[in-house]
């Protein structure tokens, strides 16, 4: 069985609103792109495939390749964002869907069997950890969609 770990990164939908809260975007002048991804097979070395080195549609190739070789895909608030965002990416670039893998989701985990006093990926990291997540802003999400490569590194 070959287990895949992974996180991916997308920049935020820029669009038109006449609201902030429960919003329908009216207009949206750029849809989310894929930044960067991060994976680890099992036991083995983290890798990061960013936008620093690579076009949106070789980094969704990457991706689809690493899901179609794994049996189990584990990663936090996978089913509700990164697999379906990873899904949206694949479809749009013309990919077929993956062979049919088992998800982990480990914020579905914590939420179920655990009353920690937050499931952000941060909180779980420092409790369980001892790490910390590293901190991003709005201001990094802008640097990276404008190609700034400091900020692209920093994503990854």
């Amino acid at each position: 069985m070959k287990t895949l770990y992974f996180d991916i990164e997308t920049t935020p939908i820029l669009g038109y609103s006449f609201g902030t809260y429960k919003v329908n975007i009216l207009d949206v002048k750029e849809d989310t792109r894929l930044l960067c991804f991060a994976y680890q097979w099992d036991d083995g070395e983290i890798e990061v495939f960013s936008r620093r080195k690579y076009t949106e549609r070789q980094l969704v190739k990457k991706l689809w390749k690493l899901f179609d070789e794994a049996d189990i895909i584990i990663g936090h608030n996978g089913d509700n964002f990164d697999i379906k965002m990873s899904n949206q990416f694949f479809i749009r670039y013309g990919l077929n869907p993956p062979t049919p893998y088992k998800s982990v989701n480990t914020l579905k985990i914590a939420r179920r069997y655990f009353r920690f006093t937050q499931n952000k990926l941060d909180f779980l990291c420092k409790t369980l950890l001892g790490e910390q997540k590293h901190h991003t802003g709005m201001q990094l999400w802008f640097d990276c969609m404008a190609g700034d490569e400091v900020a692209l590194k920093t994503m990854e």
